[in-house]
């Protein structure tokens, strides 16, 4: 589970928080702590990840940058095409192939570059917004 904490600080595994931080733990800190916590739930977690992924026009506008050629210079080892298995991805010009572990990654058309891993969930969030 993940949490935000709201109020205060906090000092847990020997590490000290501040308001505003996140921490990740198998502890109900919310229970423990009352309303010094907010619990993050997967679907803010995964909007956050989402925005994290450079939009179309982005990728667009970088594709000639050296930013774009180094990130896209180390390989990455790619599995099987499964973009016909997202409705989401018809006419985007993204691909999404499988990944490890249940995950995928999305490879936009124009750069070729490449967004980390992603639940089956969060990449249809994003088709959805940067179609």
């Amino acid at each position: 589970m993940q949490f935000e904490l709201i109020g205060g600080s906090h000092v847990q595994d020997g590490k000290m928080y501040k308001k505003g931080d996140r921490i990740e733990t198998k502890l109900n800190l919310v229970s423990m702590f009352g309303k010094k916590f907010r619990k993050l739930f997967s679907e803010e977690i995964a909007e956050e990840r989402i925005a994290a992924i450079p939009t179309k026009s982005e990728v667009e506008t970088k594709a000639g940058s050296e930013a774009v050629k180094k990130l896209t210079s180390e390989p990455v080892i790619l599995g099987p095409d499964m973009t016909v298995t997202f409705y989401e991805a018809k006419n985007t010009g993204c691909k999404i192939h499988q990944a490890v572990h249940g995950k995928f990654r999305i490879v936009h058309s124009i750069s070729g570059l490449v967004s980390g891993l992603f639940t089956r969930n969060e990449v249809v969030i994003y088709l959805k917004n940067n179609a």
